[in-house]
C-alpha cells in the first residue's frame, strides 16, 4: 500500500496476511512507517511497521513491538496532531500516548504512554474526529505553573492565555496573565469547554542584598577616597578588574561595581570628580585612618605636608617651607 500524505489517500494496497488483530492504525508523517494497536488474549499492544518497501513479506517481518498494555485496553483511536506526534488512545481515562517522533524507526519513535494528561480537567476522550479536536486537546493539557524564586525589586511574569478560556486568580483578577512581586502562595483556575483546571504555585524572595551606595565624591590632589561595601554576594568585580569588597580611590573617574549571588545580579556606577574647592597652595591632608603595612598609603598617623609661605610687607614671598606635623601621642614601637 502507498499513503499520500499530500490528500491522505492510500493506494496499491498490499495485503498482510499475518498481522494481528488491529484495531486502528496510524502513518508516520512521511509515510515510511505504520503503527497499529493490535489485540490478543493477552491485551493490546503498540506496534511498528517499516512500510517503505512496498513487500508484504519484508514488512511484516519488519514487526516491532512498542508498548504492550495490560489487559483490558480497547486501543480506540490514532491520530498525526498538528505538532507532526501521533496521538494514541488506549481507552486510558484521559492519558493520552504521544509517539513523539514517529518519522523514526524501533524504540526510537520515543513513545510516552501518559505524554497527554487530561484528568486534571475531567475529560475523557473516545475517538479523535479531526485536527480542531487534536488542537484542542493540546489545548487543555494540563495546567502546571512552576513555584519559583524571584530577586528583590523583580516581578513573576505568568501567562497562561488559551483561546475562549476564562480566568480566576486568588486575588479575584480574571486576566490571562499576572505578575508577582510578592512572597506567597497563589492559586488559578482555568475554564473552558466545561473544563475546570487549577493550580497552586509558590513565589519566594532571594535574599539578595541589593547595592546601597553613595554613588558621587570628591577628591583632591593627593587626597584619596576609601570605599567599603559589607561582603554579602558570592562575587565582586569592578570595571578596573580590582575584586576588593575595600579599596581606596586616588584619582578621579568612573567606576563600576557588580555584584552577583545565584541568579540575582546587580550594578552600580561611582563617580570619583576633581574637587572644584581645591586650594593646592594651602591644603592641609589628615587621615582618618593609618595602616602601618608598608603599602606607601597612610603608613604613618600624621598631617599630610604643607607649604608654609611667608610675605613681606610688600606682598613678595621671601621664604617657604614644608611643614610636618606628628601626632602629640605615644604609639607602640615600630608605628611612630
Amino acid at each position: 500500500m502507498r499513503f499520500d500524505s499530500e490528500n491522505g489517500l492510500i493506494f496499491n494496497p498490499i495485503i498482510l496476511d499475518h498481522i494481528g488483530n488491529a484495531l486502528t492504525g496510524c502513518f508516520s508523517p512521511n509515510g515510511n512507517l505504520l503503527y497499529t494497536m493490535e489485540t490478543d488474549n493477552l491485551g493490546t499492544n503498540l506496534y511498528q511497521y517499516d512500510v517503505s518497501t512496498y513487500d508484504s513479506l519484508i514488512i511484516e517481518n519488519s514487526k516491532t513491538l512498542i508498548f504492550k498494555y495490560g489487559p483490558g485496553t480497547i486501543g480506540q483511536d490514532m491520530q498525526n496532531g498538528p505538532d507532526s506526534s501521533i496521538y494514541v488512545n488506549p481507552d486510558n481515562g484521559g492519558l493520552l500516548g504521544v509517539i513523539n517522533m514517529p518519522n523514526r524507526q524501533g524504540l526510537d519513535c520515543e513513545y510516552k504512554v501518559d505524554g497527554l494528561d487530561l484528568t486534571n480537567c475531567g475529560t475523557s476522550v473516545s475517538r479523535f474526529n479531526n485536527l480542531i479536536v487534536m488542537n484542542r486537546l493540546l489545548e487543555i493539557s494540563k495546567l502546571i505553573i512552576p513555584d519559583t524564586m524571584i530577586c528583590p525589586n523583580n516581578v513573576y511574569k505568568i501567562n497562561v492565555q488559551a483561546d475562549g478560556a476564562t480566568y480566576k486568580w486568588d486575588d479575584g483578577s480574571a486576566d490571562s496573565h499576572r505578575e508577582i512581586s510578592v512572597p506567597g502562595e497563589y492559586w488559578l483556575e482555568r475554564k473552558f469547554d466545561g473544563c475546570t483546571q487549577r493550580d497552586s504555585f509558590y513565589v519566594n524572595i532571594s535574599n539578595f542584598k541589593p547595592l546601597d551606595i553613595v554613588d558621587e565624591y570628591e577628591i583632591c590632589l593627593g587626597d584619596s577616597v576609601e570605599f567599603f561595601v559589607e561582603n554579602t554576594w558570592d562575587f565582586l568585580s569592578w570595571n578596573d578588574g580590582i575584586t576588593s569588597f575595600h579599596r581606596f580611590f586616588k584619582s578621579p573617574g568612573v567606576y563600576k561595581l557588580t555584584v552577583q549571588s545565584g541568579i540575582c545580579i546587580d550594578s552600580a556606577t561611582i563617580w570619583i570628580n576633581q574637587s572644584e574647592d581645591c586650594n593646592e597652595s594651602f591644603s592641609i591632608y589628615i587621615p582618618n585612618v593609618f595602616s602601618p603595612n608598608g603599602d606607601g598609603v597612610n603608613d604613618e598617623l600624621q598631617v599630610f605636608p604643607m607649604t608654609l609661605l611667608l610675605h613681606s610687607s610688600g606682598g613678595s614671598g621671601i621664604a617657604g617651607e614644608t611643614w610636618y606635623f606628628r601626632p602629640l601621642i605615644q604609639l607602640p614601637p615600630g608605628m611612630a
